[in-house]
């Protein structure tokens, strides 16, 4: 559990884990040099029940490294990241872990549908990327991947350890658990959970609401490499680091060559799909717009 000033909402996120059914866990807390009361409230839990670890930064990094540090703590077969302001249901570590033993061993990833909460833990919605990986090749998952991904609940699933230890972690760019996804998905196929398991909270004070620019995000994302994440457009940052979680994975060279024509023709063909479309419309009204005169 990666944080930051998380006094309003942590509590809920400990105690919805501490409750589980499943109880063979550790909690690695990673406090991002908090200014309010999260570590004392941190700190309480971890003297009440030995599972958690308390570690504090002794300035703030940025979320991506302190995402990272969380794993590198972490000792366990099977990992999952545990946003500071989201709540697991009550049996969800259970049937991740059952869904696990029952899946083929090539299996790197398993998320559940999510439910969208609001300030006060009311259910507002809930939804699915209903990706579907789990084709044979990883050119062929990589496909799946980027071509129905939406919002990314995915990264809040259980993850093998084996197939994460094989990627680069989170990388200094936006949509970077976008970027993790693709890597994972070149190690092995993802499965979902018809259910919901997972609660995610929408309020005023998470990353994407707070930090509305560009270059806010950046500063959010990674302080040490943010003049990195500005020489290039955003989108052309993010596709090069596809291009690069293809070139360091552990495939053959046929496969790469084959997952960067995929990264390349998705990416490119999609924004042409975008701009004719938008144009497409802009002419069309043009045009509509004529004829009235």
């Amino acid at each position: 559990m990666p944080l930051y000033n998380g006094e309003k909402y942590v509590k809920f996120a400990i105690e919805s884990l501490l409750e589980q059914e499943f109880k063979d866990f550790e909690l690695i807390i990673s406090d991002n040099a908090s200014t309010d009361g999260t570590r004392r409230i941190c700190e309480e839990y971890a003297k009440l029940d030995g599972r958690i670890r308390y570690h504090r930064c002794a300035a703030n990094v940025g979320a991506t490294p302190n995402f990272n540090r969380v794993w590198s703590l972490a000792q366990g077969e099977l990992f999952k990241w545990a946003a500071y302001d989201d709540e697991c249901c009550p049996g969800s570590i259970k049937e991740y872990v059952e869904a696990f033993d029952a899946a083929p061993s090539d299996t790197s990833l398993i998320y559940s549908h999510c439910a969208i909460i609001d300030e006060s833990g009311r259910v507002k919605r809930t939804r699915c990327d209903s990706l579907s990986i789990d084709a044979a090749r990883p050119h062929a998952r990589l496909r799946q991947l980027l071509g129905h991904m939406g919002t990314y609940d995915a990264f809040y699933g259980l993850i093998r350890a084996g197939a994460l230890r094989k990627t680069r972690l989170l990388r200094p760019c936006l949509r970077n658990d976008c970027v993790l996804l693709a890597e994972l998905a070149i190690q092995g196929p993802f499965m979902q959970l018809d259910r919901v398991l997972f609660r995610l909270r929408e309020h005023h004070e998470n990353a994407s609401q707070a930090n509305r620019s560009r270059i806010a995000h950046l500063l959010w994302n990674d302080r040490a490499h943010v003049i990195r994440g500005l020489l290039l457009p955003v989108r052309e940052r993010e596709v090069l680091e596809y291009l690069r979680g293809v070139a360091c994975s552990q495939i053959g060279a046929s496969e790469k060559a084959r997952c960067c024509y995929v990264v390349l023709s998705t990416y490119y063909w999609r924004r042409i799909r975008t701009f004719a479309g938008r144009n497409r419309r802009r002419l069309a009204g043009m045009y509509h717009s004529k004829c009235l005169n």
